[in-house]
């Protein structure tokens, strides 16, 4: 409920309380990230609430509204993917996460379906704008040559001085989200397609789980791969 109490734009919520005094008002700020976050809360809560929650309903207009954005403001169709955010004007900062969790929380029919996205192309953009390759560079189309996925693209990149870094976590995503790619296009008869990321999700699984490291008998993965401190947006 508090959530719904912040700044609306289109149907999006906020970052944050309107505060004028602070440079970086988070109160017209809108998050793509945050508000797939708050799309999954809420579409979540309706599946568990009964009908006679008197909440429900209101967590129903709110996700639909939160929808309608994500479609006509979130997604720049010119450039086949979600921005990373709105405030004044749209942010020209391109992100994976906001492009991955579209994936994972709205759902390869969703998307096809509702926001008329091609998804073997848009996964191709994905590919195109954030797979770091082992040399650093960005894209290509032979997926054994990726090392990852990065934060941003190869324009972020270069602002900041900067090659393509492996973000663990973010190349995660990607690999969950393949796996549901590939049974979207397996339950549309699609063998060759669902291979393809069933392939994928194969290779980085492997990848990811060699960027573990162990310490007094236990184990996590790495951030990223780079060997030093590094600045993830040029902003």
């Amino acid at each position: 409920k508090w959530i719904q109490t912040l700044p609306s734009l289109g149907g999006a919520r906020a970052m944050g309380a309107n505060n004028p005094s602070n440079p970086q008002n988070p109160g017209v700020i809108f998050s793509v990230e945050n508000n797939l976050d708050y799309y999954a809360l809420l579409t979540n809560l309706c599946k568990v609430l009964p009908s006679t929650d008197t909440d429900k309903a209101t967590f129903q207009a709110e996700a639909v509204s939160i929808k309608s954005w994500l479609k006509n403001s979130a997604y720049d169709s010119t450039a086949g993917l979600f921005r990373r955010g709105v405030n004044a004007n749209p942010d020209t900062t391109q992100a994976l996460d906001t492009n991955s969790w579209a994936l994972l929380v709205l759902g390869p029919d969703v998307l096809a379906s509702d926001f008329g996205i091609n998804i073997d192309q848009f996964v191709g953009r994905i590919e195109s704008a954030f797979a770091v390759k082992n040399d650093g560079s960005f894209g290509g189309n032979d997926y054994t040559l990726w090392k990852g996925f990065d934060y941003s693209n190869s324009i972020n990149a270069g602002l900041i001085g900067r090659q393509g870094i492996a973000w663990v976590e973010g190349t995660q995503h990607m690999i969950s989200a393949y796996g549901q790619i590939s049974a979207y296009y397996a339950a549309r008869g699609d063998a060759a397609l669902a291979a393809k990321y069933s392939q994928r999700q194969n290779y980085f699984m492997g990848l990811n789980t060699s960027y573990g490291v162990s310490s007094q008998g236990g184990s996590a993965l790495l951030h990223t791969t780079s060997a030093s401190r590094v600045r993830i947006f040029n902003d």
